[in-house]
């Protein structure tokens, strides 16, 4: 599994793009680096992490980027446990 399958499964189908930002957010980028990248503005980049936090009942970036890193951890024990019984 890829970890882009793997952020797909835990992130309870986002679409693509708020998808691609969290991605990007999970690298570490900031809202400009992403914009850059996505050749997106800023403001629209700003709204899909706002709709991020609200998915996830975050307030934070901390607290997003924790959250579903939580969830990747339990996602790959599962994966584990069904592997290796």
């Amino acid at each position: 599994m890829s970890d882009l399958e793997l952020i797909r499964v835990i992130s309870d189908q986002l679409p693509a793009r708020p998808l691609s930002v969290l991605v990007h957010l999970l690298d570490g980028c900031s809202e400009k680096e992403i914009a850059q990248k996505l050749d997106l503005s800023v403001h629209t980049v700003h709204a899909h992490v706002k709709h991020l936090h609200q998915h996830f009942g975050v307030q934070t970036r901390g607290e997003l980027l924790a959250k579903v890193y939580k969830r990747m951890f339990a996602a790959l024990r599962a994966i584990n446990d069904l592997t290796n019984p």
